[in-house]
């Protein structure tokens, strides 16, 4: 039976569960309102995206835990990573309970673990993507291990460094971006619709143009036959 169990939990792990578009949005609005109250604030906060590409990382990333280690694969040379774990079923919204707590005191070290919240809130990543499955626990082999790995760019496997730079909020953001929830936000251009508003107004003109055009032709018609 024990092995069994064992058996059945390295297949589950292979099966990683793909969050839904809604609730892709929960793990952004996670990870906006955790990087928008950082304390002290951050001069230099990017807002994150999400990433389909991340995604299918992290996906390969939960199938080698404690298998491989992604540390030396080239496909996460530019990447960062957090585990997530728990002895109960996890929802993506669980990422919302990441909390600093009173040990952190923004530096690289910690008086507890903190490596989640550090990677969370690193100013230069711009990209996430996360998935949840269930994977082997090393410590009891008999008791799945559930939890949700999320995948970081740019970011690094080894934050050796404070995750950001303190400082008035947004006040270091790149050329070309927004404060938008104490957070750089990239500008986008503004949608013209001046070429569909101008083809609307014209419509009704030469409509009426045309209209005017067969009046003429009309009354042309009728005066001949009279």
């Amino acid at each position: 039976m024990r092995e069994l169990i064992c058996l059945l939990a390295m297949l589950v792990q292979v099966f990683a569960e793909v969050p839904s578009e809604s609730e892709r949005q929960v793990i952004l609005d996670c990870h906006t309102k955790l990087r928008e109250e950082v304390t002290p604030t951050a001069t230099n906060m990017q807002l994150l995206s999400y990433s389909t590409k991340l995604e299918e990382l992290a996906v390969e990333a939960l199938e080698r835990y404690n298998g491989n280690s992604i540390q030396h694969d080239p496909k996460y040379t530019n990447s960062g990573a957090i585990y997530f774990t728990k002895d109960k079923t996890l929802q993506y919204s669980d990422l919302c309970n990441v909390r600093p707590a009173a040990y952190y005191s923004y530096t690289d070290r910690c008086e507890s673990d903190c490596y989640n919240y550090n990677q969370m809130v690193h100013a230069a990543s711009t990209l996430v993507g996360c998935v949840k499955g269930v994977a082997n626990n090393s410590e009891e082999p008999d008791v799945p291990l559930n939890i949700i790995v999320c995948i970081y760019e740019p970011d690094t496997l080894r934050l050796t460094a404070p995750p950001y730079e303190s400082g008035p909020t947004c006040s270091k953001c790149p050329e070309g971006h927004e404060c938008y929830r104490n957070q750089c936000r990239m500008i986008l251009p503004p949608s013209t619709n001046e070429s569909s508003t101008e083809t609307s107004a014209a419509t009704p003109t030469s409509k009426m143009l045309a209209l005017i055009s067969l009046l003429h032709v009309t009354i042309f018609l009728l005066y001949q036959v009279n």
